[in-house]
């Protein structure tokens, strides 16, 4: 049953006052009511927190296992502090990490700074500016599960996508309305497969996008009826 439409009103002016171009993103001509733009933001919360976890293990994933392939093929754990091999703004990105350690009071240890650098950091790290140096050298070691021939273009697109949803996922931004978000998805799952046979099986425990990107918004609009009647 269809909630008050007087509470229905009333309360959504005051959800919306919270933040109105965020609210008024996921209204659409022809809803039924207020409720319906709720629903999908609701469904946008419930599918940001479903591709959280694969971008969690695939984040700490690429960076470890890279930072192995880097210190076996220059033959040293600090292979960031080679200014040969990183642009000037990769070598401010090392630079504003260990600053951070510096106020955190922690050593300039190879794995402090390792976990310091962020996803845009390393990702960046397989461009194609880094074709010869990084890429080429460590790219077997860091995707060892890769089926066919691994070439940097194979993994390179869908980092740079990962990484794309990530910082939408983080600034709470909608990622409900991007019709490629299953492809974006199951290229996170293939790219973590491609490091780990294991790690899959971590996504798998918690593991309900399919269900909840096919469901769509329209679960959510009852469940918010019972809220707002």
């Amino acid at each position: 049953m269809p909630g008050n439409p007087l509470t229905i009103s009333s309360n959504w002016a005051n959800i919306r006052g919270i933040a109105p171009d965020r609210f008024d993103a996921y209204r659409r001509p022809g809803d039924a009511d207020e409720l319906d733009g709720l629903a999908r933001y609701v469904w946008n919360m419930a599918l940001c927190r479903e591709v959280q976890t694969p971008l969690h293990i695939l984040e700490v994933c690429f960076r470890n296992r890279l930072h192995n392939a880097l210190t076996a093929s220059r033959g040293r754990a600090d292979w960031f502090n080679d200014e040969r091999l990183l642009s000037l703004d990769e070598q401010s990105a090392v630079i504003r990490a260990k600053k951070t350690l510096e106020r955190q009071r922690r050593p300039f240890s190879p794995g402090r700074v390792v976990a310091e650098l962020n996803f845009g950091f390393w990702t960046g790290l397989y461009g194609r500016e880094h074709e010869n140096d990084i890429v080429r050298p460590t790219l077997a070691a860091t995707f060892p599960h890769i089926v066919g021939r691994a070439v940097r273009g194979t993994v390179a697109s869908p980092l740079r996508e990962a990484r794309l949803l990530r910082n939408r996922v983080s600034h709470h931004e909608h990622i409900c309305f991007d019709v490629a978000l299953p492809t974006k998805y199951a290229d996170i799952l293939n790219l973590i497969k491609w490091m780990s046979s294991e790690a899959p099986e971590l996504v798998a425990l918690e593991g309900r996008f399919t269900h909840i990107y096919g469901a769509t918004w329209t679960a959510y609009r009852p469940i918010l009826e019972t809220v707002f009647g």
